[in-house]
């Protein structure tokens, strides 16, 4: 090997066993379903949903910088409030109107 013709490794010893080991997990969380029970598929389900979700929030938050979740607090109470609404009698399509327009009134400036 001379200077004009410098080697490019492509892979160590350990990246080999880490793909190994990611083609494994991935093997077992497909056949999961096979052999586990319906709730226990349920409960990963929702683990990798939380999981993707934190991915997320880390490209936006750690990479890209975007720290504004401010408006989430009222997308959170129109949600909370037409839950609230339609356990109270009140029909699911008209509190989710109901909530809309109570909590756009309380987000306006």
């Amino acid at each position: 090997m001379n200077a004009a013709s410098p080697a490019i490794e492509r892979g160590t010893a350990a990246s080999r066993i880490a793909g190994i080991g990611v083609v494994a997990i991935v093997l077992l969380l497909a056949l999961a379903p096979q052999f586990l029970s319906a709730g226990a598929v349920d409960r990963m389900t929702a683990l990798f949903v939380y999981v993707i979700l934190a991915a997320m929030w880390n490209a936006l938050a750690g990479f890209g910088g975007l720290v504004s979740v401010g408006q989430q607090v009222f997308f959170g109470l129109g949600a909370y409030f037409a839950i609230r609404l339609a356990n109270a009698g009140l029909d699911p399509f008209v509190a989710l109107f109901v909530s809309a327009v109570l909590v756009g009134a309380g987000s306006w400036p």
